[in-house]
């Protein structure tokens, strides 16, 4: 007697039934521990390379303004980018939008600009700094919008207009001069270039002495909010340069009126 076939409902219920068996379990949780691997593996790698887009640039102004320069493809990679340099301060700079140092580097040196109007406070010429800044977007290879990381080296020294004028310093470097303002010549300057600046002379006592502290400094961002005028007490960053008629404060910058 011939056997019955079977229902088409029941061959496909044991079919399913021999897949499941021959399933291997300890395969699949390989398969889903590789894979959940795998995810955590890029997930860190992703997360790590962010900061890394973020860290700013190291090194020193020599070498990055020396970088900079030496091709289109060398400077393209510091655009965007946060710079951190350090060198020493050669110069003390003012114009209406602030302060810069000029560290020392190849080429005339590097311009850092600073928003904060008291950074001298913190920094001179004759010291070293590290700053953190960005690629000036209008005067590249500059930086602007920079802050001070870190200082060494000794402050230049201090001196009143009196103090100056009875025992100026033997050395060639900046001096940090507090005096009252005796006299202000207004002028203006053509530097060879072509370009023409509008200065002042400024001419500090001491009272009586015949011995005359001369100099003259940019109309900078510290006017007209505080104009230079006759009777004003001024602090100056500059480097003196003594005569037979007097001193001359060479590369002055007014940083503070009172």
């Amino acid at each position: 007697m011939p056997r019955p076939l079977l229902a088409p409902a029941t061959f496909v219920a044991l079919v399913l039934l021999a897949s499941a068996c021959n399933r291997n379990p300890t395969t699949e949780r390989t398969s889903n521990s590789t894979s959940a691997a795998s995810s955590a593996d890029v997930s860190r790698a992703t997360t790590t390379a962010t900061p890394a887009a973020d860290a700013p640039l190291s090194l020193t102004a020599a070498a990055y303004l020396s970088d900079f320069t030496s091709s289109a493809e060398a400077a393209a990679k510091y655009r965007g980018r946060a710079i951190a340099v350090s060198g020493p301060i050669e110069s003390l700079t003012a114009d209406d939008a602030g302060l810069a140092y000029v560290l020392t580097a190849p080429n005339g040196g590097l311009t850092c600009r600073f928003a904060d109007p008291a950074v001298w406070k913190k920094a001179l010429p004759g010291q070293t700094l590290t700053l953190r800044g960005r690629l000036s977007a209008d005067n590249p290879p500059a930086l602007d919008q920079c802050t001070v990381v870190s200082v060494t080296g000794p402050r230049p020294p201090e001196f009143t207009a009196s103090d100056l004028a009875a025992n100026p310093p033997k050395s060639t470097g900046h001096v940090v001069v507090t005096a009252k303002i005796e006299d202000v010549e207004e002028g203006r300057i053509t530097t060879a270039g072509g370009e023409t600046t509008v200065r002042a002379k400024l001419v500090f006592g001491p009272p009586g002495s015949p011995r005359k502290l001369t100099g003259r400094v940019h109309q900078s961002f510290l006017q007209p909010t505080s104009p230079l005028t006759t009777g004003t007490t001024v602090t100056v960053v500059a480097r003196p340069a003594v005569g037979e008629k007097g001193i001359e404060l060479v590369g002055a910058v007014v940083v503070e009126v009172r």
